[in-house]
């Protein structure tokens, strides 16, 4: 996965880092699924490198809180069903 950059941050609305951070997790989770990982491995795995990307960059507590939450919910998105 690519990191954020303070630059992308800087020149993005709240509303695009968050729609970024959704796709990119329903893009890396269909990728490994595409691959035949088993969905709960690929839950975590995506989220721990997310975590520690955000944790690496800290971009304030507030921001790196709603990106989680937004990749989360991409994820969770990717994996359900229907």
């Amino acid at each position: 996965m690519r990191s954020f950059s303070a630059e992308s941050l800087a020149n993005g609305t709240d509303a695009e880092l968050i729609e970024v951070a959704d796709w990119r997790a329903r893009f890396e989770v269909a990728r490994a699924l595409a691959r035949g990982e088993d969905p709960d491995r690929v839950r975590r795995l995506v989220i721990e490198r997310f975590r520690d990307e955000i944790q690496a960059e800290s971009f304030g507590e507030y921001t790196d809180e709603v990106l989680m939450a937004a990749m989360q919910r991409g994820v969770d998105h990717a994996l359900t069903p229907g």
